[in-house]
């Protein structure tokens, strides 16, 4: 049996966090990759929902969130899909892995701009982390969802439910 020394300790917790590294990016590559398909088939509620893995599962647990939003902006930098609602699916996926790192973050989804008649409505998808926004709107904004992820609360909270009518994210 081998013995354990401090060195062999730090050297195998580096190289677990190294494996958990590879596989967050690979997660991201693949939820990236399939998330304009499912977007085109589910509605925005179903999306938020699936947003929403349990609360407790928290694989990614210790990652860092900077880390996480430069993982992410890094492989959405280029979309070839999606191009025009760009910040829904990156917002989603922002949310969607900082609650799997155990990360306290707010999704907004808003209408921006004004609702003139003829024209359908713009709407705008961002992710708030420890008060600070990541990608905000330019210009005004009418907040229609809050998705609000609390690992402290063990719950999420909804501060507008969407109905049938759902605004065109662009």
């Amino acid at each position: 049996m081998k013995n354990f020394s401090a060195n062999n300790c730090s050297y195998r917790l580096g190289r677990d966090f190294r494996v958990r590294d590879v596989i967050l990016k690979v997660h991201i590559s693949l939820v990236a990759a399939l998330f304009p398909l499912v977007e085109s088939l589910l509605p925005l509620r179903k999306l938020l929902l699936m947003a929403e893995s349990p609360s407790d599962w928290t694989p990614y647990h210790g990652m860092s969130e900077d880390r996480i939003i430069k993982l992410i902006d890094r492989r959405l930098r280029r979309p070839f899909l999606m191009q025009r609602r760009r910040c829904l699916r990156q917002g989603m996926l922002l949310y969607h892995f900082l609650r799997l790192a155990g990360v306290p973050a707010t999704l907004f989804i808003a209408i921006v701009g004004s609702a003139e008649p003829g024209r359908p409505l713009l709407a705008h998808c961002w992710v708030n982390v420890s008060g600070r926004d990541i990608h905000p709107p330019e210009g005004n904004a009418t907040v229609v969802v809050t998705r609000t992820y609390s690992p402290f609360l063990d719950s999420t909270h909804t501060a507008f439910n969407l109905t049938r009518n759902e605004p065109v994210i662009r």
